[in-house]
C-alpha cells in the first residue's frame, strides 16, 4: 500500500550500489578461486575454502532476490562438488553448510533463470526439520529466507509461526532490520492480507510504542497511514481520516535534518499521498472535485520521486474520478497512461482494476462491443491471476507435505539398499507411481474446482443475456457433472492401482502407506461421487457424506473376533465441496487412527461422531472413542506424525484448530472448521 511506496526510491538506490558492488574486483574472492583451481583431489581443505567463499559473496550483498544477478558458473561447481563431499564425508554440521548453499543458489540464481523459487521451499524446510546448523549466523539465515518465501506465497500463519525465532536470533547476532517495530509491523502487514484488520491494527500500534526515538518520522507516519487505510477497508471513514491526520501531523512536524538520507521533496510527497487518501474519503460523498486535485498533487510528486507504483495508482484513480464525473475522454487518457507504465508479474492488481474501469468507460460512451471485448479481457486476466495464485499455493503447501515423507523415504530406501537392491528398485517404481498419482488427482481437482467457480461465475451474467445462453449453461452443468463423474472414476482407478501395489509387496511399511493412500483417496471419491449425483452442485450432504465415509472405512478395517459400533449424531448440514473435501480427509484420519491404536487387545468397542454449532459459521466435529486412550508422550510423538500434521493443516484450511485430549474412558479428537469460505479471508 502507501507505506510500501514511501521507501521505493530508498531501494532503488541500494539495489544500484549493490550491483555496483557485486559487479566490481574482489582479490579476496580471486584468491580463494584460485586455491580451489588447483589440481589437488577435493577434500576437507577444498571443502572449507569453498564455504568461506559462500561466506564472502553472502557478505556482499543482502539476502534479498531482488539485488542479484546471478552466482559465477565456477561458483555453481564448487557449491556441487561441496555437497557430494559432505554428504559422503563430511559430519552433519559439514552437510548443513553445504545444503545452505544450495539454497542460495536455488533462491537467487533460479530465481532469474526461470522465475521459480520452490527448491528453496524444499531444502530450508529440510534444514530447518533437522535442526542442524554449523553456527546460529547459518540458523538465522535460513529463517529469513523461508519467513520472506511463506510471506511471499501467503501463508502468512506459517509466517507467524517463524517470525518471534527469526527476529531473536537476529537480535543475538546484532544484525540489522531486526529492531521490535520491524517485527511487529511484519506480523501486523500478514494480518492486513488475511484480512483481519483489527489484529493488524494492534500490531500497528505494538509497533508504533516500540519506536522510541523521535528521529523515525516516516516510520511512525506509515505505521499510521496503515491503521488509517484498515479502517478505510472496514467503511469506518471517521476512524481512518484520523489516522491520516495523525500521519499528517507527524510529517509536518518532523524536523528537516530527519530527511538527510532522502530527497529533497520526499517529506512533501508523503504529504500528497497522505492527503490524497483523506480527499479520496469523501469521493463516495460526490467531492470529486478536491480528491481529483489531491490525487494530481500525489502523481507530481510521485514522478519527481519516481515512484511507479504509485504513479500508476494516481493515473488509475484519475481514471476512475473522472469516470464518476461523466468526462470520459479525460478518464480514458489518464486509464491509457496507467496501462503504459503497468509491468507485468508486478501490477498485476492495478491492470486489472484498469481494465474493469476502461471497460465501464467504454460502456458509458455507448462503445458496447468494444466495453463487452474490454470485460471479456478483464475476467480472462483475473482467471489466469487465480490459477497461478492457486498453483503457487499448491506447489507450497506441497512443501510442508513431501518435506516429512520425503525423509522418511530415504531412510527406508538407504536401509533397503543394504538387504536387497532389486527392493530398493521396486520401492523406486512405487514411489514414482504414488507420486504421479498425487500429482495427476491436484490437476483432476485444480480443474474441476476452475470449472465450478467459473460456471457460477458466469451464471448470474448468462441471468441477464438472452434465452440462447441458458441452453448454453444448461450444456455446461452437464460437462461439470461429467467432469465430476470422471474425476471419480479416475480416484477409483487410482485407489485399485495402490490397492494392487500393496498386495503385491511383503513390506508392511508399504502397505500401510497404500492403504493410508487408498482410504484418502476414497474419502475424496465419494465427494465427487455426491456431485455428480445431484443438480445442485453448492450443497453436500455432509451428513450422508459421513455416514457413507464411516461405513468404508469401517468395512476396510473390519477385524474378525472384534466388534465395533459407529454413533453419528450431527445435523443436517449442507456444504460447498472447498468444506466437504478437507472435512473428509479430517474424518478419514481420525477413525483410522481409532481403528488401528484405540481398540488394541480389545474385543469391541465404538466410536462417537458429533458435530455440533458453535455459531452461525463455526461447527466443532468431535470424534471419541472407549478405547485405550493416548499415549502419555503424545505431545511429542504428534510432531513427527504425519497424519496430525496433515489433520492441523486441513483445520487450518478450515479456519480452525485441532484439540485432542484423554476422556473418562478412551480418546477424544475437536476439530472446529467454518462451514463458508466464500465470505472469508
Amino acid at each position: 500500500m502507501k507505506n510500501t511506496c514511501f521507501h521505493s526510491l530508498v531501494i532503488t538506490l541500494f539495489v544500484l550500489l549493490t550491483n555496483q558492488i557485486l559487479h566490481a574486483q574482489h582479490p579476496e574472492l580471486d584468491s580463494l578461486r584460485n586455491k580451489l583451481s588447483s589440481n589437488a583431489p577435493f577434500g576437507k581443505e577444498k571443502f572449507g575454502l569453498t564455504m568461506e567463499l559462500a561466506k564472502k559473496y553472502r557478505q556482499l550483498r543482502p539476502l534479498r532476490k531482488d539485488t542479484i544477478h546471478g552466482f559465477s558458473e565456477d561458483y555453481l561447481n564448487y557449491g556441487k562438488k561441496a555437497l557430494d563431499w559432505a554428504e559422503k564425508n563430511g559430519s552433519p554440521e559439514q552437510l548443513s553448510m553445504a545444503e545452505l548453499f544450495q539454497i542460495d543458489y536455488a533462491l537467487y540464481y533460479n530465481y532469474y533463470v526461470d522465475n521459480t523459487n520452490f527448491d528453496a521451499f524444499l531444502l530450508s524446510q529440510k534444514l530447518i526439520n533437522k535442526n542442524v546448523f554449523a553456527s546460529l549466523e547459518d540458523k538465522y539465515s535460513v529463517y529469513v529466507i523461508l519467513s520472506d518465501l511463506y510471506f511471499e506465497k501467503g501463508f502468512y500463519k506459517r509466517v507467524f509461526e517463524l517470525l518471534p525465532l527469526r527476529y531473536q536470533m537476529g537480535r543475538a547476532l546484532n544484525k540489522p532490520y531486526t529492531e521490535a517495530y520491524r517485527e511487529f509491523g511484519f506480523i501486523a502487514k500478514g494480518y492486513y492480507e488475511l484480512k483481519d484488520y483489527n489484529a493488524a491494527r494492534k500490531y500497528y500500534r505494538l509497533a508504533l510504542d516500540s519506536i522510541k526515538e523521535e528521529k523515525f518520522p516516516i516510520r511512525k507516519a506509515s505505521f499510521n497511514n496503515n491503521i488509517a487505510l484498515s479502517f478505510a477497508k472496514e467503511g469506518r471513514d471517521d476512524s481512518a481520516a484520523y489516522y491520516y491526520r495523525q500521519s499528517l501531523k507527524i510529517i509536518e512536524l518532523a524536523p528537516s535534518e530527519a530527511y538527510n538520507n532522502q530527497t529533497p521533496n520526499y517529506a512533501e510527497h508523503i504529504k500528497n499521498v497522505i492527503k490524497s487518501n483523506i480527499a479520496y474519503l469523501d469521493v463516495k460523498n460526490g467531492n470529486y472535485d478536491p480528491a481529483i486535485k489531491a490525487v494530481k498533487r500525489e502523481l507530481a510528486s510521485g514522478k519527481t520521486e519516481n515512484e511507479i507504483t504509485t504513479v500508476i495508482q494516481a493515473y488509475n484513480k484519475l481514471g476512475q474520478l473522472y469516470y464518476y464525473k461523466k468526462q470520459y475522454t479525460i478518464a480514458l487518457q489518464y486509464l491509457d497512461s496507467a496501462m503504459v507504465m503497468i509491468r507485468s508479474g508486478i501490477d498485476d492488481s492495478a491492470k486489472l482494476r484498469n481494465l474493469n474501469q476502461k471497460a465501464k468507460v467504454l460502456l458509458a460512451i455507448g462503445k458496447q462491443e468494444e466495453a463487452e471485448k474490454m470485460f471479456k479481457y478483464a475476467q480472462n486476466f483475473e482467471d489466469s491471476i487465480s490459477e497461478i495464485k492457486s498453483t503457487a499455493q499448491a506447489k507450497v503447501a506441497s512443501v510442508l507435505y513431501e518435506t516429512e515423507k520425503k525423509e522418511k523415504e530415504l531412510q527406508q530406501q538407504q536401509f533397503l539398499l543394504s538387504e536387497k537392491n532389486n527392493e530398493i528398485s521396486r520401492k523406486e517404481q512405487l514411489q514414482t507411481i504414488y507420486a504421479l498419482a498425487l500429482s495427476a488427482l491436484s490437476l483432476l481437482l485444480i480443474i474441476s474446482v476452475y470449472f465450478f467457480r467459473k460456471m457460477k461465475s458466469q451464471k448470474v451474467k448468462i441471468e441477464r443475456q438472452k434465452i440462447v445462453v441458458d441452453n448454453s449453461l444448461r450444456e455446461k452443468e452437464i460437462l461439470f457433472k461429467e467432469i465430476h463423474h470422471r474425476v471419480k472414476n479416475n480416484l477409483q482407478v487410482v485407489s485399485s492401482l495402490l490397492n494392487k501395489q500393496g498386495k503385491n509387496s511383503e513390506d508392511l511399511n508399504v502397505k500401510k502407506l497404500m492403504e493410508d493412500g487408498q482410504n484418502r483417496i476414497k474419502s475424496m471419491a465419494m465427494i465427487h461421487q455426491q456431485l455428480y449425483q445431484t443438480s445442485d452442485f453448492e450443497n453436500i450432504d455432509l451428513k450422508k457424506y459421513t455416514q457413507l465415509l464411516t461405513a468404508s472405512i469401517a468395512e476396510s478395517n473390519k477385524v474378525k473376533g472384534m466388534e465395533i459400533t459407529t454413533e453419528i449424531i450431527m445435523p443436517e448440514i449442507n456444504s460447498h465441496i472447498d468444506i466437504a473435501v478437507p472435512y473428509g480427509l479430517i474424518l478419514n484420519e481420525i477413525i483410522s487412527n481409532c481403528y488401528e491404536y484405540a481398540f488394541i487387545g480389545l474385543k469391541s468397542g465404538k466410536i462417537t461422531i458429533t458435530v455440533t454449532p458453535m455459531d452461525d459459521k463455526m461447527y466443532k466435529l468431535t470424534v471419541s472413542d472407549n478405547g485405550r486412550g493416548l499415549p502419555q508422550n503424545m505431545e511429542e510423538r504428534s510432531k513427527k506424525s504425519l497424519g496430525i500434521n496433515l489433520i492441523k493443516g486441513l483445520a487450518w484450511q478450515l479456519r480452525g484448530e485441532l484439540t485432542y485430549f484423554n476422556n473418562t474412558q478412551g480418546s477424544t479428537f475437536e476439530v472446529t472448521f467454518i462451514n463458508n469460505l466464500k465470505n472469508v479471508a
